[in-house]
């Protein structure tokens, strides 16, 4: 049986390729570290919480064509989620998942917001032609490259959603997904406030110092945002009591939402931080007690029901 003092860890919750908070260990103490999956091969990654190319796809073909396919993408942004990543380059050198933003302006020229650390920003050339009546493709140059151009093609399944291809300086990197294009200003895919929202939190990764089975290392906990400061947690996947205490949410970016709170429950404080890939699912971290323990899986949110 857990011990009520760490099963308050139930409160943190999902985040991926962002930030993790962490406490400082005074005793340089050696931490244990589990994993409830395995990473896979980068020259073969999925995102699992990618909305699904496949299912995309099917709908695709059932589909007689998209009647306002974007003639031209000026003045919009393309919000491009990685759901697999074939490559020829060096391990560790680019992203295997996340989304770019991509800003197109109306002169030819965009600019790709990048993945950090992995992918960073920059500014290209553009030239977007449409293919047929659902199909289009985006050639561009890097500014400063003019060796390095990125082709990405188009199948468009609604007037602003479908799936891409795209091969990086002739196909030395090959990303494929789904994406969702939008005029600016573009507000993001993080809700401006977690006020009414249940987030479905998995956790796939932990480390602590603290013993083991004292805390849970995998399963699903139910983080419920009740009220603009109070929250409440059910614990009945994974075995842990379910908790109440008080939180502050803060918009850190388009796509990052931070929890910072109290658990009442278990007098003590954590930190959630969601990075949302889609308008409701995304990858979190959570750091318990100040560092006491830190996880990190993927989340789905939706209104309280």
């Amino acid at each position: 049986m857990f011990s009520k003092k760490l099963m308050s860890v139930l409160l943190a919750a999902p985040s991926i390729v962002v930030l993790t908070g962490c406490g400082s260990d005074s005793n340089n103490t050696e931490r244990t570290g589990t994993t409830s999956s395995s990473s896979a091969d980068i020259t073969a990654t999925s995102s699992s919480t990618s909305p699904s190319s496949e299912a995309i796809s099917s709908a695709a073909s059932s589909s007689a064509g998209v009647e306002v396919m974007p003639q031209s993408l000026a003045d919009r942004v393309m919000h491009l989620t990685i759901d697999d990543v074939q490559s020829l380059a060096q391990t560790g050198s680019h992203a295997t998942s996340g989304m770019f933003v991509v800003r197109y302006g109306d002169n030819g020229t965009l600019v790709n917001e990048g993945i950090l650390p992995w992918n960073p920003a920059y500014a290209a050339t553009y030239h977007y032609s449409v293919n047929s009546e659902n199909t289009a493709q985006d050639e561009i140059t890097l500014l400063g490259e003019s060796n390095v151009v990125v082709t990405t093609q188009y199948t468009f399944i609604t007037a602003n959603t479908g799936t891409w291809v795209q091969n990086y300086n002739d196909s030395e990197i090959t990303y494929e997904g789904s994406f969702i294009v939008t005029a600016e200003p573009y507000t993001g895919f993080a809700p401006a406030s977690l006020e009414g929202l249940s987030a479905d939190i998995e956790f796939l990764t932990s480390v602590s110092d603290q013993p083991a089975g004292s805390y849970p290392t995998e399963g699903i906990a139910t983080h419920i945002y009740n009220t603009a400061t109070m929250f409440s947690t059910d614990g009945s996947q994974i075995n842990t009591p379910n908790t109440v205490g008080t939180y502050t949410a803060e918009k850190l970016s388009l796509n990052v939402i931070r929890d910072t709170g109290f658990n009442t429950t278990f007098n003590n404080v954590y930190e959630i931080v969601y990075t949302f890939e889609t308008l409701t699912s995304g990858t979190f971290t959570e750091d318990w007690g100040n560092g006491q323990i830190l996880w990190t899986g993927v989340f789905n949110i939706k209104p309280i029901e």
